[in-house]
């Protein structure tokens, strides 16, 4: 097939979850395809890039935005009920690069990532259309507005709003629509989800696979520490669930890894708490760690760091927003839903390392039996050929 795959990020380097996820699946669908990528891109690209990405793309094209040029989108957010992430990325000299970018090399079908990307691929009612929802967005805006400080709440209440509007109408326009987990699946506020098919992430274990080393630090985080569910999680795990273990066990270590730390992170430094920032190979911290924790509140699907670090045989310990997108069976140990809970589930297997082992063991044979990059883009694959052949059978 000719796939055009329209993101609203260059996917490298994979430092983020929509990222890594486009990366994946253009990595395998170019095995068997041909694949044009466009891409809308703030900011600085990164030297390796296009070259990478070449590899993977018959053609590609990457619109730079200006910030001047982002800030007018923004500003039409007045002026239309259009979600302002929509508006945000949205511009008509963007949309006439599309068009020509289309016409040039006209596709057998268009795959979209995020509601982001929609204004560009939705009218199009000659070729059929695809978007990945990736998670419900929405659901996970809405649970940012109590976090939200009183200037920046009714912004927040406003797009949530925008936004459950917008995917619903989004569901009939697009012939298919994907998201991560059935949890967010349920929570997509789609009227019709008859074409709503589930399409998980991966994770590449033959490249987090741990190695024998020093483990030098007790619970880990890792992540965009600059994305506020991740900033929200290891400061509502500073604040009220870590000091009920250094109650019981006062030498734990924490380390917090990853780009981007804002200064409330950054606060958070102690002599208990170490704060690495961009790691080059995030592998290292994973593997200097015995327990690694997702005390998410906030945000949606499936988190890639808890994929990751199950492959590096890492016990974990989960709130159950980020537990339940993996689809596993109910677990004490790995689900904790209170703070005294967290830290209770925490101290066992820190003073346990038969059962970190063991755990650890348990879910390394987990994610490679259900987390296979290889399956999930293959089931994206059949998805495109089978409404691909439905258009020419009705052309």
């Amino acid at each position: 097939m000719e796939i055009l795959v329209v993101l609203s990020r260059v996917p490298y380097p994979l430092d983020k979850g929509d990222k890594l996820r486009a990366y994946h699946q253009l990595r395998i669908l170019s095995k068997h395809n041909s694949i044009s990528l466009f891409c809308l891109n703030e900011g600085k690209i990164h030297p390796d890039a296009k070259s990478k990405l070449k590899k993977l793309c018959s053609r590609l094209e990457v619109v730079q935005f200006s910030k001047l040029q982002l800030a007018y989108n923004l500003i039409k957010s007045v002026f239309n009920k259009l979600p302002f992430q929509v508006n945000y990325f949205n511009s008509r000299q963007a949309q006439k690069k599309f068009t020509n970018f289309l016409e040039e090399k006209v596709p057998d079908i268009i795959y979209c990532q995020l509601v982001r990307t929609a204004e560009y691929t939705k009218k199009y009612t000659t070729i059929p259309t695809v978007i990945d929802f990736m998670d419900s967005l929405s659901s996970a805006i809405n649970r940012r507005i109590n976090n939200s400080s009183p200037i920046i709440k009714p912004f927040v209440k406003e797009e949530a709003k925008r936004l459950a509007i917008y995917e619903n109408e989004l569901g009939k326009e697009f012939d298919a629509q994907t998201i991560i987990s059935k949890q967010d699946h349920a929570l997509l506020p789609l009227t019709q989800k008859h074409q709503l098919h589930i399409v998980p992430n991966g994770v590449d274990t033959e490249f987090f696979n741990p190695t024998q080393t020093k483990k030098d630090f007790d619970l880990v985080f890792v992540g965009n520490m600059a994305y506020p569910p991740n900033v929200d999680a290891v400061c509502y795990f500073v604040e009220s669930i870590f000091p009920k273990i250094l109650m019981e066990r006062p030498h734990t270590n924490f380390l917090i890894s990853g780009t981007n730390p804002t200064k409330s992170v950054l606060k958070l430094a102690s002599k208990n708490i170490t704060i690495t920032g961009f790691v080059e190979d995030i592998r290292t911290s994973y593997n200097r760690s015995k327990v690694f924790i997702a005390p998410l509140r906030l945000g949606a699907g499936l988190q890639n760091k808890l994929l990751e670090a199950m492959a590096m045989k890492l016990p974990f310990v989960a709130s159950p927003v980020a537990f339940n997108a993996l689809e596993m069976k109910e677990n004490k140990l790995r689900c904790a839903n209170t703070a005294e809970g967290f830290a209770q589930n925490c101290l066992k297997l820190l003073n346990d390392e038969d059962l970190r082992n063991s755990e650890g063991e348990e879910l390394r044979i987990f994610v490679e039996k259900n987390f296979s990059w290889n399956n999930h883009a293959a089931q994206l694959n059949k998805l495109f050929e089978q409404l691909t052949s439905n258009y020419r059978y009705t052309q």
